[in-house]
């Protein structure tokens, strides 16, 4: 699934530089030149080529949507679940992408894995200073859904 997303996948140079290798260009490309959204996708599969996701592993991500576009965030969950279901490796993550909340939504449904998910909302403290109150939501991910959407009735 990563493949048909990238066409490529991370290498090392011969002066031990990460670099992607694009199926479509002859030559390597160094890893910060590379899109941030392609990074994602192309760690992930070097993690699993290397054998470092196995099962147990504790996977944390933070925004794993950053500079995705909506369709690649939908494959993104996917992989993420799968790598979940097929590995056995425990993931966190946040997110600020209701595309992305919903597609693990969707995914974790449809591989048999929504008794394995967790949905937790966190919020400020209204009387304390750089604290928060994290609210476990399973069942209740409405409650998320209504928090992105409270910027936009500001508008």
């Amino acid at each position: 699934m990563i493949a048909s997303v990238i066409h490529g996948k991370l290498v090392v140079s011969s002066f031990g530089e990460f670099m992607f290798k694009d199926d479509n260009f002859p030559e390597p490309i160094p890893l910060r030149n590379v899109a941030s959204g392609n990074k994602t996708f192309a760690v992930l599969q070097r993690l699993i080529e290397n054998g470092a996701l196995r099962a147990n592993t504790v996977l944390i991500i933070d925004e794993p949507e950053s500079n995705q576009h909506p369709q690649w965030q939908l494959k993104l969950a996917e992989t993420l679940v799968l790598i979940q279901r097929e590995l056995g490796v425990r993931i966190f993550l946040t997110t600020h992408s209701t595309y992305f909340l919903r597609a693990i939504e969707v995914y974790s449904n449809q591989h048999e894995l929504s008794n394995h998910c967790h949905y937790y909302l966190t919020q400020p403290v209204d009387d304390a200073e750089n604290m928060y109150h994290i609210q476990n939501v399973d069942g209740k991910t409405k409650l998320i859904y209504h928090e992105f959407y409270m910027p936009y009735e500001e508008l």
